[in-house]
């Protein structure tokens, strides 16, 4: 009979629970096996704030692909990493993947006690290349399982919405989200991927655009869709071979 260490027992233990807690955050999400696009993210990702499905909702309305939302509310870089290639494999013939993560992180960054909201974001820079390094292992299993990453930057803040904190303290805010949205698009650039970049926006940042300080309205997010819809022709997924229609079961006519 095979003899287990309590060392071994507890290892085990945890990848169970980690596996566990993978699956369950998956299933959160809003899985289409046919999905022929998926966006992945965090809150912002899958609608808080609106309607579940957000923006992810209003392109698939406005482009007739049907996008799988894989957005799970909380979610920092590391656990996304995690769960990706679990995720992605409830997709098999999305060609394209929105990537839009490090909020979560941004605001913990800024908030906690090496920053306490007043430090300027090159100081804490390690942290945001932690973030970084993530975006990197999340788009290298995009690839893998033979999808095109495309990234989308973070949108400014409401000021009237952001009420808790100080003018100082919101620039701070600000700074940080720019520092994470260059990260961002750096990380793109490495591979030449695509960038839609939500910082061009000319009619976005009234307060009627957010729900609250980081999420956007119902408003808001049908602007950000309408950015997505705008460069449709950089990110739109090649039609279906044949063989990849039988990867998600049975056609039925």
């Amino acid at each position: 009979m095979r003899r287990y260490t309590v060392s071994a027992l507890r290892l085990n233990l945890r990848s169970m629970l980690s596996a566990s807690a993978i699956l369950l955050l998956t299933l959160s999400c809003s899985v289409q096996p046919r999905a022929e696009l998926a966006a992945y993210g965090d809150s912002v990702t899958w609608g808080y704030g609106d309607l579940p499905g957000g923006w992810v909702r209003r392109v698939e309305q406005g482009s007739g692909y049907a996008v799988a939302n894989l957005g799970v509310p909380g979610e920092k870089a590391n656990a996304a990493d995690q769960r990706a290639d679990a995720a992605l494999r409830t997709v098999p013939l999305a060609k394209v993947v929105f990537l839009l993560h490090g909020g979560n992180d941004w605001v913990h960054i800024f908030s906690t006690t090496d920053c306490l909201r007043t430090c300027d974001p090159a100081t804490v820079d390690r942290k945001y290349e932690d973030i970084a390094d993530h975006l990197r292992s999340i788009r290298s299993t995009i690839v893998k399982r033979g999808k095109k990453a495309v990234f989308l930057t973070y949108w400014p803040n409401s000021r009237a919405k952001c009420d808790n904190y100080s003018d100082e303290g919101f620039a701070v805010f600000q700074a940080h989200r720019i520092y994470l949205d260059n990260k961002i698009i750096a990380v793109a650039a490495e591979h030449g991927d695509k960038v839609i970049d939500m910082r061009e926006m000319q009619d976005f940042g009234a307060d009627a655009d957010f729900f609250d300080c980081l999420h956007p309205s119902a408003q808001g997010y049908k602007k950000i869709a309408g950015k997505i819809l705008e460069e449709v022709g950089d990110w739109a997924p090649p039609d279906p071979e044949p063989k990849d229609l039988l990867k998600g079961g049975p056609i039925r006519w």
